[in-house]
Formats: C-alpha cells, sequence, structure tokens
C-alpha cells in the first residue's frame, strides 16, 4: 500500500501499526495583530511547513522503549541542564541557580489537593530531579 495514500481509500480494515501518512507542506499565518494579544503572539506572519510523514496511530510506551533500546536515545529529561542555553529562555540578569539544582529532570503533573484556579498552571506542575 503507498503509504502517502493509506487513509484515503475509506476502508474500514485498520491500519498497521507501523502506517505513516505523508502530510502535505503549506503556508499559513501564525500569530495575531490584535494589540490584546500576548507580545510574543505578535505580529501575524506567514509561516511555510514542509511536508512530513507521520504515524497513523500514537506511539505507546512500549513502542518508545524499543526505540530507545535499539538507539541508545538520550531524552532531554535524562540531560543534564546546559545554563547558557538554558539562560536564553529567561528574563535577562536571571541568576544561575545552584549547581546541585541543574540536574536531569522533568516536570510531573501533580493535581493540587485542593480546588485552585485554572490560571495559573504551575500550581499543577513540579519539577522533580530523575523523573524522565
Amino acid at each position: 500500500m503507498d503509504i502517502t495514500h493509506a487513509c484515503a481509500d475509506n476502508s474500514t480494515a485498520p491500519l498497521p501499526s507501523t502506517a505513516m501518512v505523508h502530510i502535505p507542506g503549506g503556508e499559513f499565518v501564525m500569530g495575531t495583530d490584535d494589540p490584546q494579544s500576548y507580545e510574543t503572539e505578535r505580529p501575524a506572519h506567514r509561516v511555510k511547513v514542509a511536508a512530513f510523514m507521520m504515524d497513523v496511530t500514537e506511539l505507546t510506551n512500549e513502542q518508545f522503549k524499543a526505540f530507545v533500546d535499539a538507539t541508545h536515545f538520550v531524552t532531554q529529561a535524562e540531560r543534564v541542564p546546559d545554563w547558557e542555553q538554558l539562560k536564553q529562555q529567561l528574563p535577562a540578569g536571571t541568576p544561575k541557580p545552584a549547581q546541585e539544582k541543574l540536574v536531569a529532570g522533568s516536570l510531573v503533573f501533580t493535581p493540587p489537593q485542593e480546588p485552585v484556579s485554572g490560571d495559573d498552571a504551575s500550581v499543577w506542575w513540579n519539577w522533580v530531579p530523575g523523573a524522565n
């Protein structure tokens, strides 16, 4: 089967879990010119996206583990943060944290025990050293 047309035949037969489909490239307008928007959302501008392939189904944890085992891939969460790269994402003048804070880890979803505002996503996530 031509994987670029795997979803175009209206078949009800399930596709194999390894099937991929072609997503055509194109252009779209990203952002806004609305003065009430966040500064990082402006200005509206045209963006061109190249064509790419995408799996028909989501990747399972088992499939990702097989990939990691076969390739020895190291996830972002397993890498020690590079302060020079990290500080480029922070406001100018942000002081460097203590070296013992610059450890591999990940944000972990941790729902609060009591009702909280939905306006602050940080109450739902905690940095957990060693999590991946």
